[in-house]
């Protein structure tokens, strides 16, 4: 017979004990469990309120994305893409942060590249500081835009802004293919696809302002690869910003024509390294390229090796002047000061001489920018209080309130530079006086032969390249001295 189970008395006695509201070991176990519950739900609220800021804008650096921002500006051209992503970010005024980037950039000098975009979307939109004035000033922007947009990429030569720029940045991307490729040649052991990858690898990072020539270095470094049939459409290059068209595939030939940022050429021949694309100019002339500076449209594998490419120019040899003047003349061959004047007439100041700061001066190309002008008596003794007037700006600066020495101004040029002439006397009298002027700090402004003897470069040849690497890009400083004539 099956057993059932009837709970007793004692049964009923534990139960009613346990379970009974007045039990003391039933409110210790609620206790127990309710802390833990209890710690718990406060935790997770806690966490709920410190967790991560959410940000509408991202989470990225927005420094980084203002250079990415930059970069794709100087690609696509789209100024009102570029003032919305700006006004996005995560930044309390997007037009601000912008310059202050654009001016971090300029002083760091790291990627002249992105240093390019920054200040050209900065003054597209309208935005101006002191030094990205400075930095556009030295650098042929945004000039070299404006002479490709009159001249329509023809007979541009130099000193016009265009030129060296373009000029600059073929010989800094063929510098870093070089490079790039004599790194690769230490790699004795390593495939061909290796070496062809650590080649692009190199040749990107070294030109950080040209973008997606993974494939056109390819071609730089393989064997002349197989023909293959003729795709639907032809193979055509896109400028990525305004550059020059040369007669032939290297900077040594003349140029025939520029482009402008977007436009797009078809592609004839290249040359036998692969390195120059051969196109054809609107009005049928044939012209060459460097396929660092421009993206390859469509596939480029049948794009055979021109027949007619021109032989190099051969260099001029250049010979020096046989006596050049020295570039501080001393005081016997100066021009002589007029005649000394009663001290109640009307006073005169003469320019008795003027001179160009050597680079070893000017602490080199990174150095200074600045006019110092001196004023003596006829007895060569620094006067104090003698007003000058800048011609162009009209600044007023007095010898000796600056704090720079007796007799002494000193003024910041910029670009073109500015020049001055003595506006009244130490005793407050108008004068009459000489101007000194043409004191400008554009590299390519100023005479080989006046650079070659302060030490910017040791002969032609090194001034010519000097000048299309920009130069000291604004970094020049001058000295003058006026001599009262009594």
């Amino acid at each position: 017979m099956k057993s059932i189970y009837q709970p007793n008395q004692a049964d009923h006695a534990r139960s009613a004990w346990f379970f009974s509201p007045s039990s003391p070991q039933r409110n210790r176990s609620r206790r127990v469990w309710a802390a833990p519950i209890l710690f718990l739900c406060c935790a997770l609220i806690f966490l709920a309120g410190c967790g991560p800021e959410q940000n509408s804008a991202g989470n990225g650096d927005p420094a980084e994305q203002t250079l990415e921002i930059a970069r794709t500006y100087a690609t696509s051209g789209d100024i009102e893409t570029a003032r919305r992503q700006l006004g996005e970010l995560d930044v309390a005024n997007g037009n601000q942060w912008l310059v202050y980037v654009a001016e971090s950039a300029v002083a760091e000098n790291s990627d002249p590249a992105t240093t390019q975009a920054l200040v050209q979307l900065a003054h597209d939109l309208g935005l101006e500081s002191a030094e990205l004035a400075e930095y556009a000033r030295g650098n042929g922007e945004p000039e070299a835009a404006a002479v490709v947009q009159a001249n329509q990429a023809v007979d541009i030569t130099p000193p016009a802004a265009l030129v060296p720029t373009a000029t600059a940045m073929e010989e800094a991307a063929v510098a870093g293919v070089t490079e790039a490729t004599a790194a690769d040649a230490t790699v004795a052991d390593a495939s061909a696809a290796e070496a062809v990858a650590a080649d692009n690898t190199d040749a990107v990072t070294e030109t950080a302002a040209i973008t997606e020539t993974a494939a056109i270095t390819e071609t730089a470094a393989l064997p002349e690869p197989t023909q293959s049939p003729t795709p639907a459409s032809a193979p055509a290059v896109r400028a990525t910003l305004s550059m020059n068209v040369r007669n032939g595939p290297g900077v040594e030939y003349g140029i025939v024509g520029a482009l402008n940022g977007g436009e797009e050429l078809v592609v004839t021949g290249k040359s036998p390294d692969g390195a120059w694309w051969q196109v054809e100019l609107p009005d049928g002339v044939s012209g060459w390229v460097y396929g660092q500076l421009v993206e390859a449209i469509g596939s480029m594998d049948s794009v055979a090796v021109a027949a007619n490419i021109p032989p190099a120019p051969q260099p001029t040899a250049t010979v020096p002047p046989a006596e050049p003047e020295p570039a501080t003349p001393p005081p016997a061959e100066a021009e002589p000061a007029p005649p000394a004047a009663d001290p109640a007439g009307t006073p005169h100041f003469t320019l008795v001489s003027r001179r160009l700061w050597s680079k070893e001066e000017n602490g080199g190309c990174r150095g200074q920018h600045l006019l110092r002008i001196i004023v003596t008596d006829a007895n060569g003794i620094r006067l104090n209080g003698v007003a000058l007037q800048g011609i162009y700006i009209g600044e007023v600066l007095v010898t000796g309130d600056q704090g720079k020495g007796d007799g002494v101004i000193e003024y910041d040029l910029h670009g073109s530079g500015e020049g001055f002439f003595v506006l009244r006397n130490d005793d407050g009298r108008d004068v009459t006086s000489d101007r000194a002027e043409g004191f400008t700090t554009r590299s390519l402004d100023i005479p080989k032969d006046l650079l070659i003897q302060t030490g910017y470069c040791s002969d032609s040849a090194d001034c010519d390249v000097f000048y299309s690497s920009f130069g000291c890009q604004g970094h020049h400083s001058y000295e003058a001295i006026f001599q009262r004539n009594y």
